[in-house]
């Protein structure tokens, strides 16, 4: 999901009868990649949470540090796709540059992190 979420985002070769005209490798490109793990990251993090919520005693506890520890993950890909993503495609913060309070919309997900349970 998050591989063809990055594909989507750069652009696909499409041709006027809305065929797609690339090739299969064309699609494991490298931010299509991050995309993919940061999403996968994602999906680790909320699958860890829901444990934490569903389990008590001895497994709670342990898998309140996979909590910790997918939620750091997390944190690092989701910086590194932001940044990624402005560097390399810095027409996605043509809106940005026009209204310029969404600026806190791509760090608004990293403040909510603390309140996660087992986070901090």
């Amino acid at each position: 999901m998050g591989v063809v979420l990055g594909n989507l985002i750069i652009g696909l070769p499409i041709n006027e009868h809305f065929e797609y005209t690339g090739h299969f490798l064309q699609l494991l490109n490298p931010y299509a990649l991050l995309t993919g793990v940061t999403t996968l990251s994602l999906f680790a993090v909320h699958g860890s949470i829901y444990l934490v919520m569903k389990t008590e005693k001895r497994l709670y506890t342990k898998l309140s540090l996979m909590v910790h520890d997918t939620s750091r993950v997390f944190v690092v890909f989701y910086m590194l796709l932001t940044i990624v993503t402005l560097v390399y495609y810095p027409y996605m913060a043509n809106t940005v540059k026009r209204y310029p309070f969404l600026i806190a919309g791509p760090g608004y997900p990293l403040c909510l992190i603390p309140l996660i349970p087992g986070v901090c």
